[in-house]
């Protein structure tokens, strides 16, 4: 939101309703903006390339609170779109529609362990794209880039937090601090529990699936190493454990091996 004087130029004030840790990095990342993209897109607005265009939609569309993908790229022609612009949501695990269990036991059989399931806005009609177009003369061969607008509201509630999204997430140096920081946990198999506390005495954080996807395992018939391979099974399925692995070091003070304790 913004509120202006008529002697002052337009301030970026944060929703009320974003949370309050949060709010003094929203205001900070939407001032170093340029004041151009905090404005609604306009029909005919002149970019040099699509990626341009992207960048000046992503800026308005955090200080609104939602976030833009790209849907379509070629040469001549961007389209973009609110970031759930689908209607369905993805299966990439090929879970079942539903729970199942078995009758006698009551234990769960299926791949997916839950019904209840987080679901963003979905089938938002925002839509937006930038295209070469001829100017001048015709014939003459001279273009220029041009936003073009398809659809300019949607059918949800905007965000007050727009760091929900990951895209904004990840463009801070508070995100990137805690992920170079959390790497190296994860590459000794520390635990979350773990990892988290240290984070915490250094004022970042990041959650749980963000840490554990750092470092994408094999599959375990592909690993030689049975160690790592328990660990991440250990891990996938929810269990929270220790263990202390200990170096041991060869004449020249190099890491020979490593000792589980």
């Amino acid at each position: 939101m913004f509120k202006s004087s008529s002697h002052e130029p337009s301030v970026f004030i944060a929703h009320q309703l974003c949370p309050p840790h949060l709010r003094q990095l929203v205001e900070d990342t939407v001032k170093s903006f340029d004041d151009k993209w905090l404005l609604p897109p306009v029909e005919g607005e002149l970019f040099d390339s699509g990626k341009a265009c992207l960048a000046c939609l992503q800026g308005f569309a955090l200080s609104q609170g939602f976030a833009v993908v790209t849907t379509a790229s070629k040469a001549k022609r961007f389209r973009f779109a609110y970031i759930y612009y689908g209607g369905k949501t993805k299966n990439w695990r090929k879970l079942e529609q539903h729970m199942e269990k078995d009758l006698e036991s009551g234990e769960i059989v299926s791949k997916r362990q839950r019904d209840s399931t987080s679901k963003q806005a979905r089938d938002c009609p925002w839509e937006i794209y930038w295209s070469l177009r001829s100017v001048g003369k015709r014939g003459s061969g001279e273009v220029t880039g041009q936003l073009g607008i398809s659809k300019a509201t949607h059918n949800h509630i905007l965000s007050p937090n727009p760091f929900i999204y990951k895209v904004y997430q990840k463009a801070t140096y508070q995100y990137q601090d805690a992920v170079k920081l959390a790497l190296g946990h994860r590459l000794a198999y520390q635990p979350y529990s773990a990892m988290r506390r240290v984070l915490d005495t250094s004022g970042l954080s990041i959650d749980r699936n963000t840490y554990y996807n750092l470092v994408h395992s094999k599959p375990l018939g592909q690993s030689n190493d049975s160690f790592e391979g328990l660990v991440f099974t250990l891990e996938e399925g929810g269990f929270r454990f220790n263990y202390l692995i200990a170096n041991e070091l060869a004449e020249d003070d190099s890491c020979k091996k490593r000792i589980l304790e």
